[in-house]
């Protein structure tokens, strides 16, 4: 059991001990398809700060005396299934009496002046912050019984955040007007706690970019913003590769090593994402998800259950129907939500035209389109003749076109 004394200090839980307490401070799975990585041997390893090698033998002599369970689990950010860790009853109530005996004990707290302070294991939250676990705080504690406050973060309320802008494919060049509900309903969902995933939904044309792009420059300030728009050549490397120099500039380096030196390990790739995604606060943005291949589409995915299981990131993606990898799936289990982008009104539709036209005129092609934006820039462009001839426009952007070059100017 824990050695006697006042003082907590780093040795005075076994590996045992330390294990059990660890797997009761992680949260358990539902099932085995959503497992904490803090559940393997690697987790538990750099949580208690014991060799894996050693938890590896820790952990058979806990099987033994029937303490800890052990099955094949999916962990959050990886492909393949591993081996992972639970307790079992009589595990459950070792770790309680556990955490009483450690809860009964003092830690010497060294602060940033290096002064001393004593303080109870039972006001350790005061100190160090909730988001740190005992097990953590018995790991950074040395033998002689000091916890060395540069060795943990500081609470998140006295902790300057950093906020970083990165960006691939974004353009703001384009006059943008309205959609000022849209805006606030999204940065309404950027600032709430639930919900993960968001889709700006609306036909070709309609402004999802736009809209998406002007929430990206709002949002400055108060997260970490990410923006990637597909290309057709673009591979799960040049992806996380984006990801990886964002990651950086955030202090969080490292997820390059799995992708350097012409060695694919998307597995090990997808494993380090989450965990430097894990409470990193951004907004991530796609655009242009139609690009994606099918192998980048299946890496992508993954990306989005990251996502999904991270305390604070989220994901916005400027979508058309159907472009979304296993969107079933998402909308199934409620990941997913929607803001569907309609017309414009007169008012915005009018700021669009660089052009004169008449009161009927405007009147029929705002009849036409129902507001549809790009229709508006259309008639602001200057050489209308030949368009009608292009494949890239909707029949109803083609009889705007038509309509306009009736009126078209000399």
């Amino acid at each position: 059991m824990v050695k006697r004394g006042e003082w907590l200090t780093g040795n005075c839980l076994t590996a045992k001990e330390k294990i059990i307490l660890h797997l009761r401070e992680t949260p358990q799975p539902r099932d085995l398809l959503d497992v904490h990585s803090g559940l393997t041997q690697e987790g538990i390893g750099g949580s208690t700060g014991i060799r894996v090698n050693h938890v590896s033998r820790a952990i058979s002599q806990l099987k033994k005396e029937d303490l800890v369970t052990e099955a094949m689990g999916r962990v959050r950010g990886q492909l393949r299934k591993r081996k992972v860790y639970g307790y079992t009853e009589d595990g459950y109530s070792l770790a309680e009496r556990v955490k009483e005996e450690v809860l009964k004990k003092k830690v010497k707290i060294r602060k940033d002046d290096d002064s001393i302070k004593e303080v109870s294991l039972l006001d350790i939250g005061k100190h160090v912050g909730v988001r740190h676990t005992l097990t953590e705080v018995i790991c950074k504690t040395d033998d002689s019984g000091i916890l060395d406050m540069k060795d943990l973060e500081m609470r998140p309320s006295e902790k300057k955040e950093r906020f970083l802008s990165f960006a691939e494919g974004l353009v703001l060049t384009e006059p943008f007007y309205g959609r000022k509900k849209e805006m606030e309903e999204i940065e309404d969902w950027t600032k709430a706690s639930e919900g993960k995933i968001l889709a700006i939904r609306g036909a070709e044309g309609m402004g999802k970019s736009s809209l998406a792009a002007r929430v990206y420059v709002a949002s400055k300030n108060r997260s970490s913003l990410f923006w990637y728009s597909f290309r057709q050549w673009d591979t799960p490397e040049t992806l996380l590769g984006a990801f990886s120099s964002f990651l950086g500039q955030l202090g969080k380096p490292g997820l390059g090593d799995y992708l350097e030196g012409g060695a694919r390990d998307l597995r090990s790739a997808l494993g380090a994402l989450a965990t430097r995604l894990k409470d990193t606060r951004a907004v991530l943005f796609f655009d242009d998800l139609a690009e994606m291949s099918p192998e980048l589409a299946t890496v992508f995915y993954h990306v989005l259950e990251v996502v999904e299981r991270s305390s604070e990131a989220k994901v916005v993606l400027i979508s058309e129907n159907g472009d979304i990898p296993k969107e079933r799936e998402l909308l199934a289990r409620g990941a997913l939500s929607e803001v569907i982008l309609d017309g414009l009104d007169k008012r915005n539709c009018k700021k669009l035209l660089k052009r004169k036209i008449e009161k009927k005129e405007f009147e029929r092609i705002f009849t036409l389109t129902e507001g549809h934006p790009l229709s508006f820039k259309l008639i602001s462009t200057k050489g209308l003749e030949g368009l009608e001839k292009k494949k890239d426009y909707t029949p109803e952007e083609l009889a705007v076109i038509r309509y306009m070059n009736l009126f078209e100017e000399p």
